[in-house]
């Protein structure tokens, strides 16, 4: 048995190998991300009335487009390529705006995440001068019959509770914040406003971005392939869930950081956790590559010259929080903290199923201190990756650090969705691009 498998991985080595040399890692993350394309099309969402012949067509586009990509990687023309991706770049736009035409026509057959909603209603409480995190959400586009209430199985058993959203507010104040001047904009033009228009315009500028990261040109290719096609980003973007504004974001830190513009880069990656917190796990990567990449050292003297750089980080942090924390101190702790830890309830694919599941947590819906967990694993994890970054200090390994210990924190958390897992994952990728 164990010959039979050595001969086998030898035999996959070598086809593995060959198909590489062949065609190359651009044309390999094309073929697979073009794969996932043609499904996430005409199957998985019921925007489309799904039918063999609109199947045909639309694998037909497809393959057509793969053999032109093909032939353009095989002449190094970057112009065709261009305008494949392009196309394709439209072809999701159509998707999207098809998907937002139908929410706009009240059509209950696609309704997007109800983050996005409680993000645009929360937008419209500033404008009147409301607190979000004092008002509830009832009676508003969020309160439907999509988003009213969680259901959902675990264990065998159905569970169902009103949207503890409805009442709480989890997002920071940027995410609704940033958003405000675009949304006045285009409503004052259209006279509506979904907020996946904004989320897609962070979408077409990460692109950009992602393409520049990757310092060997074999590499930015794929990688803006990848980025630009992957389903785990796409499915999120069309559902509005809005993790492509902080990641883009992070993206541009991690640029800045590349040509040494340290500030900047510090700057940004705080806005970015100032829009989702579990950006904030990158923080200790981004700072200690400048403490290295800048030669400083473990004294006084040195660290306190080295602290300027979290000034980027207090102020913006200070303007963005304190105006809502002296608003209303305790309804800003109750929905972007305590919700977390208490109320929401114990769901998803991480480690708080799998102790329900064995039934060491006895309903989704009692207190457990995960936070215990987290801590453990940030003080474990953080030394041993800071450790390991001080020896190969460079922006692949910042992400890759950054984002194994956002994905290990936030699945020792309460809940962690696909959603989640989505994020880490492509987070994870891209740092392999590096």
């Amino acid at each position: 048995m164990k010959i039979f498998f050595q001969s086998y991985f030898e035999l996959y080595k070598k086809i593995t190998k060959k198909v590489y040399k062949k065609i190359g890692l651009e044309m390999i993350i094309f073929l697979l991300v073009m794969s996932q394309f043609y499904i996430f099309i005409p199957k998985k969402y019921p925007i489309f009335s799904y039918t063999l012949d609109l199947d045909i067509y639309i694998l037909f586009i497809i393959i057509s487009l793969m053999l032109i990509y093909y032939f353009a990687y095989q002449k190094k023309s970057q112009k065709i390529k261009i305008v494949i991706i392009s196309i394709l770049i439209v072809i999701f736009a159509s998707i999207l705006s098809l998907a937002i035409y139908l929410r706009l026509q009240d059509n209950v057959k696609f309704i997007p995440h109800d983050g996005i909603s409680q993000i645009e209603v929360s937008m419209d409480f500033l404008l009147a001068g409301q607190n979000p995190y004092s008002e509830t959400f009832y009676g508003t586009i969020m309160d439907n019959l999509h988003d009213r209430v969680l259901w959902w199985e675990s264990n065998g058993t159905f569970f169902w509770i009103t949207n503890p959203a409805l009442e709480n507010v989890v997002y920071t104040p940027l995410s609704f914040l940033l958003p405000i001047p675009f949304k006045v904009i285009w409503q004052n033009i259209t006279d509506w406003y979904d907020h996946r228009i904004f989320l897609f315009i962070f979408y077409i500028i990460s692109l950009f971005i992602a393409y520049k990261l990757p310092d060997k040109d074999s590499l930015r290719w794929p990688l803006l392939l990848f980025f630009a096609f992957n389903p785990f980003l796409l499915h999120d973007i069309l559902f509005g869930i809005n993790d492509i504004v902080s990641i883009c974001l992070a993206l541009w830190s991690l640029y800045l950081l590349k040509q040494q513009k340290f500030k900047s880069s510090i700057l940004l990656i705080t806005i970015s956790a100032l829009i989702k917190q579990n950006m904030i796990f990158y923080w200790p990567f981004f700072l200690f590559y400048i403490f290295v990449k800048k030669k400083y050292r473990f004294n006084i003297k040195s660290i306190l010259k080295f602290s300027k750089y979290f000034i980027y980080i207090i102020i913006p942090v200070l303007l963005v929080l304190l105006p809502f924390i002296i608003w209303s101190p305790s309804d800003y702790y109750h929905d972007t903290i305590y919700y977390l830890g208490h109320l929401y309830p114990i769901k998803g694919i991480g480690f708080s199923s799998i102790l329900f599941n064995l039934n060491i947590i006895k309903s989704p819906f009692v207190y457990h201190p995960f936070w215990i967990y987290q801590i453990i694993f940030i003080l474990v994890t953080l030394l041993i990756l800071l450790k390991k970054q001080y020896y190969k200090n460079n922006i692949a390994k910042v992400y890759l650090y950054g984002s194994i210990l956002m994905g290990g924190v936030w699945w020792l958390s309460r809940y962690f969705h696909e959603s989640h897992a989505n994020v880490v994952t492509t987070n994870i990728i891209i740092a392999l691009f590096l």
